[in-house]
């Protein structure tokens, strides 16, 4: 990677850094009512006033910590212009507060720096699971990785958050030296990402791919130029197919005029004549699809769906439909029918959680959430609920669906989606074991 390539690198990638941490959920109370006027950091705003005191490195990196996602964010960018100065006093921050008090802002910071106290931070960081930014803190490694960071990413690529995977593949496409003993090891990992319940793992190790010159993963990105994923008001069908137009179109070349945003109809003429451009190639006669690399149709008659986030312990999607099955899964979907006595349980849990005021956030406010989806003929009712958070009217359809995966995908998948949605319950909840459903 050139210089000028390096520099916009990190350019893009602390905008998204910034992005990213400023669209984690504010605190709130555990009650749903307005959200408070956020107060914190106003004597630090009075300190930043023309003419006031100048504001010492401890209580910039304090602030660039904060939990107040914009104030961290303005603190971290007046933090870069501080450099290697900085780093003891955020080295001495870790020590007294611990690795988790470290924000986004700051974890890609400490890329920027490369310095060796920086890197054992940031290694530290990706190892701790409880770290909430450890996707943030695998890509400011990749800024500029050694070999050391580069074994690193590849046992990353087994990572049970699909973040994590999807960042550690990407971070694979930076420094790659073909030359190296481990280059051919490492584009077979690769390839068997391309396979990847999460489309996003899928792009990230396609995208890294072609940057050795490897056109293994176009077939799969091809395939995603129909995919259709929609959850409610959020259209992950649309994005997966930009994602994937983008990587193929340079491969491609110019006259294809596929919009991810168009028709079913006219999404599927341009990417058939994409198929078909690609098939005259002589680039595809070495490689094809691999098994297992197509997408189940879209869900059709949602009535009821669960979205679980969390940046340490992975991301959830159910859903039920008004025939009866539930389907769990973001990309990769599994389905089954419900049968008629828990079926009614859950259409009870239903009505109670429907009647669960929205107004706000239940629980503390952070980077992971479970938000409860109701349609209905006046719209859509979000539900959304913080650590510690679960309100009453919600505590019993949220143990009647783990029962649901219990029952319908096994104990294993039980197991993780209670992992998931265990730290939103409370202490009177009582409907979290699968056992009791």
């Amino acid at each position: 990677m050139t210089d000028p390539d390096r520099r916009r690198f990190r350019t893009a990638f602390l905008a998204v850094v910034l992005a990213v941490s400023s669209s984690t959920l504010p605190a709130q109370t555990e009650k749903p009512v307005e959200p408070p006027v956020v107060d914190a950091g106003a004597d630090d705003a009075a300190e930043s006033r023309p003419g006031s005191r100048p504001v010492s490195l401890e209580r910039l990196v304090e602030r660039a910590n904060h939990q107040n996602p914009y104030l961290s964010a303005q603190a971290a960018k007046a933090l870069e212009a501080h450099g290697l100065a900085a780093l003891p006093v955020v080295e001495a921050f870790v020590n007294r507060r611990s690795i988790h008090a470290l924000s986004a802002p700051v974890t890609s910071w400490l890329g920027v720096l490369n310095d060796p106290r920086a890197t054992a931070i940031l290694v530290r960081a990706v190892a701790d699971r409880e770290f909430p930014w450890r996707p943030f803190a695998v890509r400011a490694l990749a800024l500029k990785p050694g070999p050391d960071e580069r074994a690193l990413f590849r046992r990353l690529l087994d990572d049970p958050l699909t973040s994590v995977r999807e960042s550690a593949a990407l971070s694979l496409k930076i420094g790659f030296v073909p030359e190296a003993g481990d280059a051919f090891a490492e584009t077979l990992r690769l390839r068997g990402l391309l396979t990847d319940a999460c489309f996003d793992v899928r792009a990230a190790a396609a995208e890294s791919l072609l940057a050795r010159n490897d056109h293994s993963g176009v077939p799969v990105m091809l395939g995603a130029l129909e995919l259709t994923r929609r959850f409610f008001d959020l259209d992950f069908g649309e994005l997966a197919r930009r994602r994937a137009f983008d990587l193929v179109s340079p491969v491609l070349g110019a006259g294809i005029s596929f919009e991810p945003g168009a028709p079913p109809d006219q999404r599927a003429f341009w990417a058939e004549i994409a198929r078909a451009r690609w098939a005259r190639s002589e680039l595809s006669a070495a490689v094809s699809r691999p098994s297992g690399a197509e997408w189940a149709p879209d869900v059709e008659g949602v009535v009821f769906g669960l979205e679980v986030r969390s940046c340490r312990r992975g991301d959830a999607f159910v859903r039920l439909t008004a025939d009866g099955r539930i389907i769990v899964g973001q990309y990769d979907l599994r389905a089954a029918k419900l049968d008629d006595e828990r079926l009614a349980e859950i259409r009870g849990a239903l009505q109670s959680g429907r009647a669960t005021p929205s107004a706000s956030l239940y629980g503390r406010g952070g980077c992971d959430y479970e938000r409860y989806y109701f349609p209905d003929e006046d719209g859509l009712i979000k539900v959304t609920v913080g650590p510690e958070g679960r309100p009453a009217g919600l505590r019993r359809l949220s143990g009647l669906l783990l029962g649901a995966i219990r029952d319908h995908f096994g104990p294993e998948a039980a197991s993780l989606h209670l992992e998931r949605v265990a730290p939103f319950a409370t202490l009177e909840d009582q409907d979290l074991d699968p056992e009791d459903g």
